[in-house]
């Protein structure tokens, strides 16, 4: 009997920890993940100015997942705005676990600390908009991103990125300040697998070689963070 597999962004972490339904991780699971929220006070510090730069508008996450183990790789497309005068270089977020392989529409960057540094490649004034595109791969980890048995013996691979772990499975500014206005999330995944997401089901590709690709459209503000991943 084939097993049927799950993936699941969800708004409200409600939605899979209330009630005794059946989905409630192992209480080990819950303390390795309180144990892997590390920020110190300096580091949140140091990005409460990477805050200032920009306003994030909207994101298109373009990622296939394998569902044989916890890897990532696809792109992810960022539409900000500017709030400062004269802007020419960013911030933006992402584990040192997962390796950037290109970023499209700025001039050069650097990843380390957590850190993708950014050069524009240009001059952008309070309100004007820009956008570019972040390449990368790799296995989620520190906690965002591990296997889980739940209660009802199935196996699953979710992420759990409140408040500064969304960092650790794709990029973003990953503040809580911020929302995005909207959102394009793109999944493809093996064909036994579903995959649900916040908003709209707006199309369903079938690939042809074993995978489809599952389009989910969020058209209100939303979280860095309140984007999930359930496998």
């Amino acid at each position: 009997m084939k097993q049927k597999l799950y993936i699941l962004f969800v708004i409200a972490g409600a939605i899979l920890f209330s009630g005794d339904n059946g989905l409630r991780p192992e209480k080990h699971e819950c303390q390795a993940y309180k144990s892997s929220l590390h920020f110190s006070n300096a580091q949140i510090g140091e990005e409460r100015e990477d805050v200032f730069q920009y306003d994030a508008q909207r994101y298109e996450l373009d990622l296939t997942i394998q569902s044989s183990t916890p890897k990532v790789a696809g792109s992810v497309t960022m539409t900000a705005t500017s709030k400062l005068a004269n802007l020419s270089q960013i911030v933006v977020h992402l584990s040192n676990y997962l390796s950037v392989s290109n970023i499209s529409g700025v001039s050069n960057y650097s990843h380390s600390g957590g850190r993708i540094s950014i050069n524009l490649g240009g001059v952008y004034q309070i309100g004007e908009e820009f956008t570019f595109t972040i390449t990368y791969s790799g296995n989620p980890q520190n906690g965002a991103g591990f296997w889980s048995t739940w209660q009802s013996g199935a196996s699953h691979f979710y992420t759990l990125s409140e408040p500064y772990e969304a960092r650790n499975w794709w990029p973003c500014k990953d503040f809580p300040s911020d929302k995005a206005n909207s959102a394009e999330i793109r999944f493809t995944v093996s064909d036994d697998i579903i995959a649900v997401s916040n908003g709209a089901l707006t199309d369903l590709i079938e690939n042809g070689n074993g995978t489809h690709t599952f389009v989910w459209e969020e058209n209100h503000p939303i979280l860095q963070f309140r984007m999930r991943r359930h496998l």
